[in-house]
């Protein structure tokens, strides 16, 4: 199997952005007390924003890879725009319930 994460392709999305198309991939990052502890600011929409301009460079790279061998992808591209793509048969969207991570069950699990 092939394995790709969104999250490791980030800075390259970056590079292939252009400011008309892809504003929130190209943001400015304020600092991490703005993006923490700023209240009232834009924080959500701009992720959520960033995330869907990333979606088409995600796209790209995955049919690159070819399909040769099925590909685990990890990134957070929701499951009705898969469903819009792709057939159901070939998707498995895995998510964690709330809290196993911050619980310490997880590390049980992996242990």
């Amino acid at each position: 199997m092939n394995f790709y994460s969104s999250d490791e392709h980030t800075f390259e999305y970056k590079q292939l952005a252009n400011p008309q198309d892809h504003p929130a991939i190209l943001r400015y990052f304020v600092d991490w007390e703005w993006y923490f502890l700023g209240q009232g600011n834009d924080r959500n929409q701009w992720l959520v924003s960033a995330a869907e301009e990333s979606i088409e460079f995600i796209l790209l790279e995955l049919l690159q890879m070819g399909n040769s061998k099925p590909i685990i992808v990890d990134t957070d591209i929701a499951p009705e725009f898969l469903k819009s793509i792709a057939d159901t048969r070939q998707i498995v969207y895995l998510y964690d319930e709330a809290g196993v991570v911050h619980s310490g069950v997880w590390q049980g699990v992996t242990d």
